[in-house]
C-alpha cells in the first residue's frame, strides 16, 4: 500500500476548540529539511508496525510508532499526513537518524505487505482463541515474592468468574476469548534501569530464560515483573503488535485494557464543552486535551480502554470497531423520528447501536446500558441509561490517545476523575447540537430498552459516484468491488444492479454474485451509494463478460468419400454452440490438415499412410477457440487413395518347351481390385488375388507373346498392362 493520509470512518469539521499535547514516548529527534528520508544513506526495513503505547499511573500516556521484528523495536517518523495501519507487515524506506528510521515523503516510502491479523471484517462463528504466554521475572535483589503467585496469575487469566478471559468473552458476545499459559517466574541477569528504556532487552533475556517458550505458538506475550516505580508507566502494549509489558498491576482491568491496544483500540476519552463559559454537553468550546489532570483521554468509565476503576464492557463504538456487531445490531439515522435501542450487554437481533451522520462526517454513536451481566452488575451499580459519544477524530488530531469521545451529559466543571461517572442522559433530557441540527431525546427506558426522539436536519444532497468500480470473474461468480462514495452527511449503503434490474443492497464495497453470468455472455453492473436520507447517488458502471468455458458440440454427418480422381471429399453439418461456431478444423488420422470456415473441404493430396484405413474427423471451435469433440466420418480403405496398380509383376514358363503354360505373378495395390488374365483374344481368367493383393495364375500362352492384366477398382478406375511372354 503506498503511502497515505490516514483515512477515519468519518472526518468532521467542528467549531470545537482543539487543546492537544503530544507527548513522546521516547526522545527522537525532530524532522530536519523539506525532503526528509532522501539522500545517499537511504535504506528499507522490513517488519510489523505497531505503536508502542505506555499507560501511566498519573492518568496520562504516551506512544511512538514502531518496526518491530521480534523483540527488535526501531522507533520510526514521518512526515505529517503519513497513516499507517496497526500490525500491518510493511516495508518502510528512509533514513536512519539518531536511531530513528525517518520515512521518506515519497510514493514508495511505505509499503503495506499484508494486513493487521487483527484485523476483522465480520463477526465469527466460533470464538477466535487469543492465544496468551504469561512470562513473569524479576530483577538482581528482588525474589519470585514479589511476583503474585503462578496459580493466582492463571485464575487472573483464565479461570476466575472475572477472570480476563471472563471478562472478553461476555463483552464479545463470546466471539473472543482469551487463553493463556503461565511460565514459572525466572531471575533476570540485568538490572532494572531509571527509565525502563530496556524492556525489550528484558523480554528477550526471559524468552531465553524459559526453554519451553514458543513465541510463535502465541498471539500475545504479557511480561510481568515486580512494581519498578521509576519507570512511571502500569503498562505497556503495541497498538496491533503481540507484546504487553505490565509493571506491577497485574489486574484484569489492567489487562483488558492493554491488550485491548493489542487488538487495535486506543483509549476511551471523555469530551469536555462549554457553552458561553458554562460547562455544557455540547457548546462553542470542546476539549480533550490533558492540561486537567491528564484525564479526558481516558475519562470514560464504562470502556475498559477508559478509566475502568471498574471493569465494564467496552462502548458499542470499540465493539463496532472491533468488528463484533453484525448489521442488524447497527442502525444508521438519516431522518428524524423515534428510535428504540435494546440494551448492549447481549446481542438480541434488536438494534442496540444508533449511528448519527453529522454534516460534513463524522458521526454520534448512541447506545443503552443497563446492569446487565456480570461485569456491568459489578458494584457501584451502574444506572441505566443512553450514552452519547463522538469519534475521537472530530476533536483531535489522530497523534491523539483516543478514538472515543463519550459526552457528559451531566458536567459540573470540576474535571475530576468522576465527572463522566453520571454522563447517561436522564429520562426527558435533550443533548443538542445546535451547530449540526442534531438533537437526541430519551423518551422512555426500562428493561427492554430505551425510546428516543431524535432530530436529523434535512439532506437532499445525493453522494457521489461510487469511485474505482471493478469486477472480477472467476468460474461462474462475479466479484464487484469499488471504493467507498462520499456524502454531506454519510453513506449508509450501496444499491447494485445488473442489466438495469436491483440484484443487491449492502453497506459494504464488495458484492460478490455465484452462478451470475452464463458462459460467453456481457453484463453491465452499477453500483449507486444511498445516504442516511435515502437520497441515491448516480451509479458507476462496469461492463463484464464470463469466459466463455462451454466447448461446441460435434458436427453433424461428417462423410469422406473418394473420387476417382483420388481426391477426398469430406462434408458435414453444422456444430452447435452457446455462443457461435466460427471455424472447423479436418483432421487426417488424427493430424489437422485444414481450418475450414464452411461445411466441406477437399484432401486433394491424400496420404494414405500404412495402415489398411484412413479416417476423416472433423473439430468445431467457438469464438475463444473452444474446440469440441471430433465426429468421425466412415473410415477409407487406404487402398482407394493409392494409385492402382500391380507391382512385383513376374512372368515364367512352367517348362523350358516352347507351348508350355506360363506362371504370371504380382501385387496389386487393391486386393479388392477386379483382377484379370488373358492371352490374346482368350476369355478373361481372374486373378484370384490373396487378401494382401498377391497373386499367382497359370496360363496357357499357346504361342502368343503378349498377356493382358486387367485392373478395375469400387470407384471404377481402370489399369491395363501389357505382360510380354518370355
Amino acid at each position: 500500500m503506498l503511502i497515505t493520509k490516514r483515512l477515519f470512518t468519518h472526518v468532521a469539521s467542528v467549531a470545537c476548540a482543539l487543546g492537544v499535547a503530544i507527548l513522546a514516548l521516547l526522545a527522537i529527534p525532530p524532522l530536519s529539511g523539506a525532503n526528509p528520508g532522501t539522500g545517499p544513506q537511504l535504506v528499507q526495513r522490513t517488519g510489523q508496525f505497531v505503536i508502542l503505547h505506555a499507560d501511566s499511573r498519573d492518568h496520562g500516556s504516551t506512544r511512538q510508532w514502531m518496526l518491530r521484528n521480534g523483540l527488535n523495536y526501531t522507533p520510526v517518523r514521518a512526515p505529517a499526513g503519513v497513516w499507517i495501519e496497526p500490525g500491518a507487515r510493511v516495508r518502510l524506506e528512509g533514513t536512519m537518524q539518531d536511531g530513528a528510521l525517518v520515512l521518506g515523503d515519497t510514493i514508495s516510502a511505505v509499503r503495506q505487505l499484508s494486513r493487521s491479523p487483527n484485523t476483522r471484517s465480520a463477526t465469527s462463528a466460533a470464538p477466535p482463541i487469543q492465544t496468551t504466554a504469561v512470562v513473569m521475572f524479576y530483577f538482581p535483589g528482588e525474589s519470585p515474592s514479589d511476583l503474585p503467585p503462578t496459580s493466582s496469575v492463571a485464575a487472573t487469566m483464565n479461570t476466575d468468574t472475572t477472570s480476563l478471559k471472563a471478562y472478553y468473552l461476555e463483552q464479545t458476545y463470546n466471539q473472543v476469548t482469551f487463553n493463556a499459559d503461565v511460565f514459572t517466574p525466572v531471575q533476570l541477569s540485568q538490572s532494572s534501569d531509571p527509565h525502563c528504556d530496556n524492556f525489550e532487552d528484558w523480554a528477550a533475556e526471559a524468552e531465553s530464560l524459559n526453554p519451553g517458550l514458543d513465541p510463535s505458538q502465541y498471539k500475545h506475550i504479557v511480561y510481568v515483573f515486580p512494581d519498578q516505580t521509576a519507570c512511571g508507566w502500569a503498562g505497556l502494549a503495541d497498538v496491533g503488535g503481540p507484546h504487553v509489558w505490565i509493571n506491577g498491576s497485574f489486574l484484569v482491568a489492567v489487562l483488558a485494557h492493554e491488550l485491548g491496544h493489542n487488538l487495535g483500540l486506543y483509549h476511551a476519552g471523555g469530551l469536555t464543552c462549554t457553552s458561553s463559559g458554562a460547562p455544557a454537553p455540547m457548546g462553542d468550546s470542546c476539549s480533550i486535551d490533558r492540561l486537567h489532570y491528564q484525564l479526558p483521554q481516558y475519562a470514560d468509565p464504562f470502556d475498559a480502554m477508559g478509566n475502568a476503576s471498574v471493569l465494564r464492557q467496552m462502548s458499542m463504538e470499540h465493539k463496532l470497531t472491533l468488528g463484533l456487531l453484525p448489521a442488524t445490531a447497527v442502525q444508521t439515522v438519516g431522518v428524524s423520528g423515534n428510535y428504540h435501542l435494546a440494551p448492549m450487554e447481549t446481542l438480541t437481533g434488536s438494534v442496540e447501536l444508533l449511528r448519527l451522520p453529522k454534516a460534513g462526517g463524522g458521526s454520534y454513536f448512541v447506545e443503552y446500558r443497563r446492569a446487565v451481566g456480570v461485569f456491568d452488575s459489578q458494584a457501584p451499580a451502574l444506572s441505566p441509561g443512553v450514552l452519547i459519544r463522538t469519534e475521537s477524530p472530530d476533536i483531535v488530531s489522530y497523534f491523539s490517545d483516543s478514538d472515543t469521545a463519550l459526552i457528559d451529559m451531566h458536567p459540573d466543571g470540576s474535571f475530576s476523575s468522576n465527572q463522566w461517572r453520571d454522563a447517561a442522559m436522564s429520562v426527558g433530557q435533550v443533548f443538542n447540537d445546535a451547530l449540526r441540527g442534531i438533537t437526541v431525546q430519551t423518551t422512555s427506558q426500562d428493561a427492554n430498552g430505551a425510546t428516543l426522539a431524535i432530530t436529523m436536519p434535512i439532506d437532499t444532497q445525493p453522494p457521489s459516484r461510487p469511485p474505482r468500480l471493478s469486477a472480477v470473474i472467476s468460474g461462474a461468480s462475479v466479484a464487484l468491488q469499488w471504493s467507498p462514495a462520499t456524502d454531506d452527511y454519510a453513506v449508509a449503503s450501496y444499491v447494485v444492479t445488473r442489466d438495469g434490474a436491483q440484484v443487491g443492497a449492502m453497506p459494504a464495497t464488495t458484492m460478490t454474485f455465484g452462478d451470475s453470468i452464463a458462459p460467453g455472455v456481457t453484463a453491465t453492473y452499477g453500483v449507486s451509494a444511498v445516504d442516511t436520507a435515502g437520497n441515491v447517488g448516480p451509479a458507476a458502471t462496469v461492463a463484464v463478460t464470463s469466459p466463455d468455458i462451454l466447448a461446441p458440440g460435434a458436427p453433424q454427418n461428417v462423410t469422406a468419400k473418394v473420387s476417382r480422381d483420388g481426391q477426398v471429399h469430406i462434408a458435414w453439418g453444422a456444430a452447435t454452440d452457446n455462443v457461435g461456431v466460427t471455424s472447423y478444423r479436418v483432421l487426417r488420422n488424427g493430424t489437422g490438415i485444414v481450418q475450414a470456415n464452411v461445411g466441406a473441404f477437399v484432401d486433394k493430396a491424400p496420404q494414405p499412410g500404412s495402415g489398411a484405413s484412413v479416417t476423416y474427423s472433423v473439430v468445431a471451435f467457438d469464438v475463444v477457440g473452444n474446440a469440441g469433440p471430433p465426429a468421425l466420418a466412415k473410415p477409407l480403405r487406404a487402398a482407394l487413395l493409392r494409385k492402382l496398380r500391380a507391382t512385383h509383376l513376374k512372368v515364367s514358363r512352367l517348362k523350358q518347351a516352347r507351348h508350355s503354360p506360363v506362371r504370371i505373378q504380382g501385387i496389386v495395390s487393391d486386393a479388392r481390385a477386379v483382377c484379370r488374365l488373358r492371352v490374346a483374344g482368350s476369355p478373361w481368367r481372374s486373378c484370384k488375388t490373396r487378401p494382401n493383393g498377391s497373386f499367382s495364375t497359370t496360363l496357357p500362352v499357346r504361342g502368343a507373346k503378349i498377356i493382358t492384366l486387367s485392373l478395375r477398382d469400387e470407384l471404377g478406375r481402370v489399369k491395363r498392362q501389357a505382360l510380354r511372354v518370355p
